[in-house]
């Protein structure tokens, strides 16, 4: 599974790396999931970076169309849409990016998460510890 960030990178050379993940995964013969995580405030740079991840997964599948069955590319189709089972859009958004998230927070977005790819891949249910 590869989960986006929360808004545009700022090394634009980034996606180069994103490519070559994809590639390094669905070459060796494994299934690769594509998520969003948490919102950003910067609507703007989340729907770049949603557009850029789609348009390096076309290009890399332009060469190598025979891998397309083996990705499940749950990234919103369009800028401003996002279905409502999506983990990305039930969590709300993220207002300081640079700040941890609270264990709340984090088993509440993952249990969205699980819900959302229950037809496609089994995950665990989150224990939090009980010293938190």
């Amino acid at each position: 599974m590869l989960m986006l960030p929360l808004r545009e990178p700022e090394d634009r050379y980034c996606w180069v790396q994103f490519a070559a993940v994809v590639d390094l995964w669905l070459t060796c013969g494994a299934h690769v999931l594509v998520v969003n995580g948490p919102r950003s405030n910067e609507v703007n740079s989340w729907d770049r970076m949603n557009e850029k991840a789609r348009q390096h997964l076309r290009s890399y599948f332009d060469t190598h169309p025979d891998l397309l069955l083996q990705l499940r590319d749950l990234v919103p189709t369009e800028p401003g849409v996002t279905k409502s089972g999506m983990a990305c859009s039930r969590i709300g958004v993220v207002e300081d990016p640079r700040r941890w998230w609270q264990w709340a927070q984090v088993t509440e977005f993952y249990r969205y998460l699980r819900s959302q790819l229950s037809s496609l891949v089994t995950q665990e249910e989150v224990r939090v510890p009980k010293s938190v």
